[in-house]
């Protein structure tokens, strides 16, 4: 985020994004952008921009997301029991281990129950239908305590 997206173009990911804006999770506006033509001279077209709503700490930055290099925060996970984990390893100078465990979901979002999120996003649906499941996640040992491989800073 943001996503410009032609207003006129894309309509699947408008699709997408349509229930996030209605459930006050993004915003969206609509700009103008020049668009080059085949003479050189540019061309206004209008475009639609996402992006966080102001305060809603629900968007942020991912590495491995599946909304184009963003994640979308609805609930977090409460581990419940850790299951197994590996012995803490070496691999490329860091300390290394994967830890799988059985946890539940807490402090879901209101508006990710929505259907028509569901319906937008599958996997938070599958998420949702399942609050309580087992994960295996990799964790790197740093200098204030053991952090998840994919964790941004």
């Amino acid at each position: 985020f943001p996503v410009e997206l032609r207003s006129d173009g894309d309509a699947a990911a408008k699709q997408q994004l349509n229930p996030l804006v209605a459930a006050g999770v993004i915003s969206v506006t609509t700009i103008q952008k020049n668009e080059p033509t085949i003479s050189g001279k540019g061309q206004a077209a209008d475009y639609l921009r996402y992006a966080p709503t102001a305060g809603q700490n629900a968007v942020r930055k991912g590495a491995n997301s599946f909304l184009g290099g963003s994640d979308i925060c609805f609930a977090r996970r409460k581990i419940v029991n850790i299951e197994s984990f590996t012995a803490p390893a070496d691999a490329a100078g860091l300390k290394v281990t994967r830890v799988t465990y059985a946890y539940e979901l807490k402090d879901i979002a209101p508006w990710a129950t929505k259907p028509d999120i569901a319906g937008a996003f599958p996997q938070i649906g599958a998420l949702l239908a399942k609050p309580a499941d087992q994960a295996t996640d990799g964790l790197i040992q740093t200098d204030s305590g053991w952090k998840q491989e994919n964790e941004t800073p």
